[in-house]
């Protein structure tokens, strides 16, 4: 399996998840802007390709190992870029993420999950663990900005 082979299954793969944020997106967009009796904004489609930034780096990063440490046939991203290629794809992912939030909110948040990424690399880079750690890693950010975004909503006033 090439490398246009592995990101085309990629996108196979993940479409029904991708979807799944982007009509979550799409829905909290267009009800916001009903309940406030606003138009549509166009960063709403910012703040949703984000989250589809959030989401790429949860899925790269959890299918990201060093060689030698996987089961025998599992299908990694890791094994056609490389591990630091794959690793760092994921960690762009959730700069993206956090970077589009961070100019949307115009609030600091944000920065806490791109910490959290940032550690989490390095940890990853440090400790060429087995597989499972990079799933939990990536699982550490994921829910690191889902919370921080939790947060704004309370503290920046949105509505």
């Amino acid at each position: 399996m090439g490398l246009a082979d592995a990101y085309w299954n990629l996108i196979e793969m993940i479409g029904i998840a991708i979807e799944l944020h982007v009509g979550h997106g799409l829905c909290v967009w267009v009800a916001y802007a009903e309940r406030t009796g606003r138009p549509l904004n166009p960063n709403g489609l910012l703040a949703i390709l984000g989250m589809v930034f959030l989401y790429l780096h949860w899925e790269v990063m959890r299918k990201t190992a060093w060689p030698g440490t996987t089961k025998p046939g599992e299908k990694l991203y890791s094994d056609e870029v490389g591990s630091m290629a794959s690793a760092v794809i994921a960690f762009a992912m959730i700069a993206g993420a956090s970077g589009l939030y961070l100019w949307l909110t115009r609030g600091w948040l944000f920065l806490l999950p791109l910490g959290m990424a940032v550690i989490n690399l390095t940890l990853f880079f440090k400790n060429r663990r087995p597989r499972a750690l990079s799933g939990r890693l990536a699982a550490r950010s994921y829910f690191a900005f889902l919370f921080v975004m939790l947060m704004c909503a309370f503290t920046l006033g949105v509505g």
